[in-house]
């Protein structure tokens, strides 16, 4: 089943499939439903004429790829954010999703795209294609009680934004949303100049002298709910989030409660009075991600130049900037000063010999600690003064002499002949063995007939 790019000719086609799957009408009659789609995005489909069974001028299924940015890690990397993707009711279950899908993630590694990231209506479908949650973005509905009870802020003023002063408000959200991770850079096609429109307002907190601090938006609604959707509430400080808060709270006149979308661990949550807040009803959207390219990802998020890491057991420099691109596959790992770095093969070799057929497996730990200091492989530990040889313990002869005094570190009794020296640690003596000595045997006599005594109590007797 073959997946073609879109051309604005699919505009239309495109706009029925997406109605049909997410809801909505379109009018083919109307001339915006033939539009192109904005640019900034790539639209990619397969055709239902393709498909046994197909009509013509139908898309079997579709989805559109955004070319977004991202911060991460306090850097910035280009994402594929995916949207739209549908499949036509006629054709859902012969795998166009899995195939769609697919298509579209080999796009987005050949538009140099590390990342792909969705906002998904069902999550499991997609963690089967490698997608993980990263962030989920809940909604809140706050009764507008709470918020007239917050004091004002001394040295704040709030003014309204238009599209003279909307440069102010993309500075302040690229300045305060930075050091986010999976936070869009809103910049670009997909993000014209000028007011976003569809009822969205906002207002400016301004301080005393004169440096921007926060804002606050908000779309107005109709109808049972609540009347007012705050979309964003962000300050530099707790102070003027509740300056922003109290801003909100002053709707309280024309409806009771407002609709508050937070992120996770948004400082917001620190500043909303009372406990009215609660979970607003409906699905909560979570954000899925995926890596397309490790090594593009890894090579935007940038690191401080000479911060000293880690690279296994070995120390490495963090790469400068300014510093030439490393080849991928070489290593940027520095061995000590003295010390040469083994060379692959060798390392590799290794491994190679404990694998090999026929060749004795490896001595486990238990094994290996009851091997002598003389034959081990790791560092000796015994010296080469020689220990007095052990007596023939016989009959009558003497007890036992006690072990050595002291014992290595690798906890293994020495070899014959040797001493451990490198650890002070006493060892306890052995027993003495016990002397056995035959006893001699009684002449038996008519008090006793047996040579042993018998075993009758002494009543009997």
């Amino acid at each position: 089943m073959p997946v073609r790019e879109l051309t604005p000719t699919d505009a239309l086609a495109y706009r029925l499939l997406t109605s049909s799957a997410f809801g909505g009408s379109v009018d083919p009659d109307d001339p915006a439903a033939s539009a192109p789609l904005s640019p900034g995005q790539t639209a990619v489909g397969i055709d239902s004429a393709a498909l046994p069974g197909g009509a013509g001028g139908v898309l079997a299924a579709a989805a559109r790829i955004r070319h977004d940015e991202i911060s991460l890690g306090g850097g910035r990397v280009r994402c594929g954010g995916i949207a739209g993707l549908a499949v036509h009711p006629a054709h859902r279950g012969d795998g166009l999703f899995a195939e769609l899908l697919a298509a579209v993630l080999a796009r987005c590694d050949e538009e140099s795209l590390p990342v792909s990231m969705l906002y998904p209506s069902t999550p499991e479908i997609y963690r089967r294609h490698g997608y993980q949650v990263v962030a989920r973005v809940e909604t809140l509905e706050v009764p507008l009680v709470d918020l007239q009870r917050l004091r004002s802020v001394p040295g704040r003023r709030t003014v309204p934004v238009t599209a003279a002063s909307m440069p102010r408000v993309r500075a302040l959200y690229e300045e305060l949303t930075a050091g986010d991770n999976a936070m869009l850079r809103r910049q670009g096609p997909l993000f014209p100049d000028g007011l976003p429109g569809h009822g969205w307002e906002a207002v400016l907190l301004v301080g005393a002298d004169g440096l921007d601090r926060g804002y606050a938006s908000w779309t107005r609604r109709r109808g049972e709910g609540p009347g007012l959707e705050v979309h964003e509430v962000l300050g530099r400080d707790r102070e003027d989030l509740r300056a922003l808060l109290r801003v909100i709270g002053s709707w309280s006149t024309v409806t009771e409660s407002v609709r508050l979308r937070v992120r996770t661990e948004d400082p917001v949550l620190d500043v909303l009075p009372g406990g009215g807040a609660r979970p607003a009803g409906g699905t909560v959207p979570l954000v899925m991600m995926r890596v397309v390219d490790t090594a593009a990802l890894l090579t935007a998020r940038p690191a401080p130049a000479g911060s000293p890491a880690r690279c296994g057991s070995r120390s490495r420099t963090t790469r400068s900037p300014q510093a030439p691109a490393v080849p991928r596959g070489s290593s940027t790992c520095t061995w000590p000063t003295g010390a040469s770095a083994p060379s692959r093969s060798r390392r590799a070799g290794r491994h190679r010999r404990s694998r090999r057929p026929g060749r004795r497996p490896p001595l486990r730990a238990s094994r290996a600690r009851e091997r002598s200091c003389s034959t081990s492989t790791r560092p000796r530990c015994c010296s080469s003064a020689a220990a007095p040889s052990p007596t023939p313990v016989g009959w009558d002869s003497a007890p036992r002499p006690t072990r050595p005094p002291k014992r290595c570190s690798t906890r293994c009794w020495p070899a014959p002949g040797r001493a451990c020296s490198t650890r002070s640690e006493p060892a306890h003596p052995a027993p003495p063995r016990l002397t056995l000595r035959p006893l001699p045997r009684p002449t038996a006599t008519p008090e006793h007939s047996t040579p042993w005594p018998s075993c009758t109590s002494s009543t009997e007797r």
